[in-house]
């Protein structure tokens, strides 16, 4: 379904019947397929724009904290469309967001994933002036 999770990931963390009072939206007694993309379209974009400041995505290997957090972040936009957010739904949510953004500042890594993905780490670069004395000219001192 998505890039890093589906709707089995979700039912891995709540029951069929809080995915059906969550995703119903036309009163059929099953989860609507569309409303459960989009809230997992949603997260992982939400995930992709902080995970993009250190590597390309989509990530091609999908670390396990990021699929915690995609199921997370998909969990927060289902509640959020039928405004059940709880108080605990909003900390974990807001637990998420500095946890992508600790990884957006560098803070915390996407281990061996990143680096598959195409992270790479900074070489320094040395910008200056052009020599005035080589090694060479110094050498007659």
């Amino acid at each position: 379904m998505g890039n890093y999770i589906g709707q089995s990931d979700l039912q891995l963390r709540m029951t069929s019947d809080e995915l059906v009072q969550l995703a119903d939206f036309d009163q059929d007694g099953t989860a609507d397929s569309t409303v459960i993309a989009r809230a997992i379209s949603d997260a992982e974009s939400l995930v992709d724009s902080y995970v993009g400041a250190r590597t390309t995505v989509p990530l091609t290997t999908v670390p396990d904290h990021v699929k915690t957090l995609a199921v997370n972040l998909a969990i927060y936009y289902l509640h959020l469309g039928r405004r059940s957010v709880t108080d605990d739904i909003e900390k974990q949510y807001r637990n998420d967001i500095q946890q992508l953004k600790d990884i957006a500042a560098g803070k915390a890594t996407l281990g061996d994933a990143g680096q598959q993905a195409g992270q790479s780490h900074p070489t320094p670069r040395y910008d200056g002036e052009t020599r005035i004395y080589s090694r060479d000219d110094l050498e007659q001192w």
